[in-house]
């Protein structure tokens, strides 16, 4: 199960602030990705990316995904190998098992399509979305 937290800018089941959006290395508090922050400072935390992917999402070798738009991180994903190594802010890690997920996060807010869990959160009209449409362009 991947586990993906898509842009958004209190409490996680009631908002978000860009502080719920960070993931944070395992052993390490002081080594976070967030929300906003400038590729350079994704890059100190996580190495160079490995990889491009579609859209300015860049993969890195430790199991993180991380969407820029113009060089601020706007979506952050993790994958089975960021499994032991990252965690997100609150708490959540991939593979956590469903109903302690949604002790963090109401299972209301999430947005499930093939096995990933999403949460979006409009930070402007400040509500949970309850789907995420992407472009086909």
């Amino acid at each position: 199960m991947k586990l993906r937290q898509l842009t958004a800018c209190g409490s996680s089941k009631n908002g978000l602030t860009a502080d719920d959006l960070a993931i944070v290395k395992v052993g390490d508090e002081k080594a976070v990705v967030q929300y906003g922050m400038s590729r350079a400072n994704v890059e100190k935390v996580l190495g160079e990316a490995e990889n491009d992917g579609a859209r300015g999402m860049m993969f890195y070798n430790n199991g993180v995904g991380v969407l820029y738009r113009e060089n601020s991180a706007v979506a952050i994903l993790m994958n089975e190998d960021s499994k032991g190594s990252f965690i997100t802010s609150g708490g959540l890690e991939v593979n956590m098992n469903k109903n302690d997920l949604y002790k963090i996060y109401d299972e209301k807010n999430a947005i499930e399509v093939s096995g990933s869990l999403n949460f979006a959160y409009d930070s402007v009209d400040k509500k949970y979305l309850k789907e995420v449409k992407y472009d086909s362009d």
